[in-house]
């Protein structure tokens, strides 16, 4: 992971003696944040607490992405899909603002990424790291607006 080297010298990736599950690890949930930020808000735009919520949790379960791609899709499952809020996803925006990927924007209930942050994202997205994860985003798209959420 030579490319992540270059980025910051404060993001550490340290093995433990026993496993943390993927959802408690501030590092994956940083990475996950930024790529949000990268793949499913439109470029040079801010993206809001609940989308980054939205999309965040249902990148846990499949079935619960697969219902966010068919509510994008078709916008009238709104029964079928709901959104869900995680602390962890509020502690990692945190972090992401602290090392600097990015920053709160419109009175701090939107974040978008900075240089440092799309370096960051590049650098995941040249390495064999978070493949599913990239691969859902990129299906989801921009798809997922503001407006569409407001409804839910």
């Amino acid at each position: 992971m030579n490319n992540f080297d270059e980025i910051s010298n404060d993001i550490k990736f340290t093995r433990r003696a026993s496993p943390i599950p993927l959802g408690s690890r501030m590092s994956y949930r940083i990475a996950q944040i930024c790529l949000i930020l990268s793949l499913s808000c439109k470029s040079r735009e801010s993206c809001s607490m609940k989308k980054l919520q939205t999309i965040s949790n249902a990148l846990f379960q499949v079935s619960e992405f697969n219902k966010l791609i068919q509510f994008v899709k078709k916008q009238s499952l709104i029964h079928e899909f709901t959104p869900r809020m995680d602390p962890c996803v509020n502690s990692a925006i945190v972090f992401a603002v602290k090392y600097g990927l990015c920053k709160p924007v419109k009175n701090n209930i939107c974040y978008k990424l900075t240089t440092l942050g799309r370096k960051y994202v590049n650098a995941i997205m040249n390495e064999d790291v978070l493949g599913k994860e990239k691969s859902m985003l990129i299906e989801l798209g921009t798809g997922l607006t503001e407006e569409i959420l407001n409804r839910i």
